[in-house]
């Protein structure tokens, strides 16, 4: 049954690749991180970057994804979250306990950590330069970047009463294109069904002589 299931996906992989038109010689997919979510009608396929990928002269280099496609068992529609564009993807896959599915928080949403830009402008998209928080919409196909930019996505937590995220992040606060000591920590609030109520709840000074600031 798992081969099976396996060859089918390959197969929705193939589709869904074709139908939108893209070169099929330039994806690796990774069939052993294809995923069921849980209590929806979708699953998940993750597509690798080739070997020694560039994207418009920028190298790329970590163990993320180039893109997911959704793939619809309702409906079997198979659509990638992102359309032209040069991003390292990730998912925190090990929140969960079981590795063949995660749970989908509050039904409809699904959270990304993604490296979307060359922030450093070192000509390399790497673990160096920010990792945004994205949440993608599964029923519209809506695709947000929820976290400021200039900031890097340390943790965050959903709180399914109120429809919102507690995120951590790393804020580029000197502009020197780097997060290290010399930054803040913001505890920023995401409200999933409305972001333009996004807002930092608290910012910290990581330097112990400067402890807390408002």
């Amino acid at each position: 049954m798992k081969k099976i299931r396996n060859y089918i996906s390959i197969i929705l992989v193939f589709v869904g690749l074709i139908s939108s038109g893209q070169d099929l010689k330039k994806y690796r997919v990774s069939m052993d991180n294809i995923f069921e979510l849980d209590s929806s009608n979708y699953v998940l396929i993750p597509v690798g970057w080739e070997t020694n990928a560039t994207f418009q002269g920028i190298k790329i280099s970590g163990s993320g994804y180039k893109n997911i496609l959704v793939y619809n068992k309702v409906t079997d529609d198979v659509k990638p979250m992102f359309e032209d564009s040069i991003q390292i993807i990730n998912y925190l896959r090990n929140r969960y306990n079981d590795n063949s599915k995660i749970k989908t928080y509050l039904g409809k949403y699904f959270v990304l950590n993604v490296t979307i830009e060359d922030y450093n402008k070192d000509r390399w998209l790497n673990y160096s330069d920010p990792s945004y928080l994205f949440v993608y919409n599964l029923e519209t196909g809506d695709l947000r970047q929820m976290s400021p930019r200039g900031c890097d996505l340390k943790e965050y937590i959903f709180i399914e009463s109120e429809g919102t995220i507690l995120a951590t992040f790393i804020s580029d606060t000197n502009k020197d294109k780097d997060f290290n000591d010399n930054d803040s920590e913001l505890l920023y609030k995401i409200d999933l069904e409305n972001p333009e109520k996004n807002k930092v709840l608290y910012q910290l000074k990581i330097k112990k002589e400067k402890q807390y600031q408002d």
